[in-house]
């Protein structure tokens, strides 16, 4: 039997894992997206910024959960006008 392994270990709440995820934002396809900010606060990753619609907002929270891990993000985009 093999083992399944996951391509890259998820990150602590950290300032590398920030960046990390920073990174994985900067290469998304959708400009409001690219402009979100993350940070280290309170031992999670926190997510911040405006985008326009609920689609873009879970695009990006599945994209940090992705990189960063469960329990190790606050998401307090916003909804509204860029």
């Amino acid at each position: 039997m093999s083992q399944i392994r996951h391509a890259s270990p998820r990150l602590a709440a950290s300032p590398l894992g920030a960046t990390a995820l920073q990174q994985q934002l900067q290469c998304s396809p959708y400009c409001s997206v690219r402009q979100l900010i993350c940070h280290v606060g309170q031992g999670r990753i926190v997510l911040r910024g405006t985008v326009p619609c609920f689609y873009l907002k879970q695009v990006a929270q599945a994209l940090a959960l992705k990189t960063v891990g469960v329990g190790l993000l606050h998401n307090d985009i916003e909804v509204g006008p860029e």
